[in-house]
């Protein structure tokens, strides 16, 4: 009821807290009217317990155990599974390499600013262990950045260097109990700079590669000013959510998903039964990504026309997805597995931690 009553007043501009044991308020001129302050005054007592159990319970660091070993999550334990050759198609790991085309770059001030980085972010110094944990390196040699000059090399030359670099890198495997689990390579061209990452996705999730590459650009061109230290870190979410995984509002919400699943399970598709090559005749798998964009007027059309229909775009694009699958099928009715983002809004910093915070979902079509 206390959320309810808050996230009602806060919908309206009002916005509650609680200091020296005493309810505080702040509210834009004329939103609360005599109705609303009585209301208030009487569910004073229980809005102080309410901020003041909430505070107990907040996400805070445990550096006195940020080094120790700490449990995977779903979405990890199932990468680590797929990395090695117990499942058909196996042996590749969950990975990014992407290149940023920039003006030319210092390379002496890119390392030092990747180095500021890489220390301020806990999880570009974890490791992955043979017994299923995971941990933060307390100290770490520091990579040099590898730095190529080809500011005169000719046209083809650099072309024929970029493509080594994209060979190295693009399939990149690395090893999970082996620290660095990413690299980052500088290419100078006669005419620009281009970053080259890579990152293996035990480490990191979409928002996370985001905030990577915000806070190496912060620190390279204003050294970090306006970069406000990290309060938590993942290793602090993940035992947060552990702590708290018996809490009556978890514990609710997590049997009424099982319920639900219970009761769809009943007649749930399988998997799409798609055309593969004999394992036999695939000695190395490797992945190769198509793309298709499609220009800014005609998303927006798209999106319109999906607002109109109730739709989401995310949802349109999945089921253009689902189409294309249905078509190779076999089997028509089919679910398909998609990961989805899972940051809970459980500290004001919460898209500002480096970790992979996907979960699974699944989608029957």
């Amino acid at each position: 009821m206390m959320e309810d009553l808050i996230k009602a007043y806060e919908d309206r501009g009002v916005k509650f807290w609680v200091e020296n044991g005493q309810l505080k308020f702040k509210a834009p001129s004329g939103t609360l009217n005599a109705e609303d302050k009585v209301k208030l005054r009487n569910v004073k007592e229980k809005l102080i317990e309410y901020y003041e159990r909430k505070d107990k319970s907040a996400l805070k660091a445990d550096l006195s155990k940020r080094y120790e070993p700490f449990p995977l999550t779903g979405i990890q334990s199932a990468y680590l599974l797929g990395r090695n050759h117990n499942y058909e198609y196996g042996g590749v790991g969950c990975h990014a390499y992407f290149e940023l085309s920039m003006p030319h770059m210092d390379a002496e001030r890119l390392e030092s600013a990747w180095h500021k980085v890489i220390m301020r972010h806990d999880m570009l110094r974890a490791v992955f262990l043979q017994n299923g944990t995971q941990k933060i390196l307390e100290h770490v040699d520091l990579p040099k950045l590898t730095y190529f000059n080809m500011k005169e090399a000719g046209a083809e030359t650099t072309d024929s260097k970029l493509n080594e670099i994209r060979a190295e890198l693009a399939h990149k495997q690395y090893q999970a109990d082996c620290w660095p689990l990413f690299d980052l390579y500088l290419t100078d061209t006669i005419d620009k700079s281009i970053l080259h990452f890579s990152i293996d996705m035990l480490l990191s999730d979409f928002i996370s590669m985001k905030t990577i590459l915000n806070d190496l650009d912060a620190f390279y061109y204003e050294d970090g000013k306006n970069l406000k230290p990290l309060q938590v870190s993942f290793r602090d979410v993940l035992v947060y959510q552990k702590e708290h995984e018996n809490d009556e509002e978890v514990r609710t919400k997590k049997d009424r998903d099982c319920e639900y699943w219970k009761k769809r399970l009943q007649n749930f598709p399988d998997a799409p039964e798609l055309p593969i090559l004999p394992e036999s005749k695939c000695e190395k798998v490797t992945f190769t990504q198509y793309r298709h964009f499609i220009t800014p007027e005609n998303w927006s059309k798209l999106c319109e026309k999906a607002r109109m229909q109730r739709l989401t775009p995310s949802g349109v694009v999945l089921s253009a997805y689902a189409e294309i699958i249905g078509r190779w099928s076999k089997r028509k009715d089919f679910c398909i597995d998609i990961t989805i983002l899972n940051r809970p809004s459980i500290h004001s910093q919460i898209n500002e931690i480096v970790g992979d915070l996907i979960i699974w979902d699944k989608w029957s079509y």
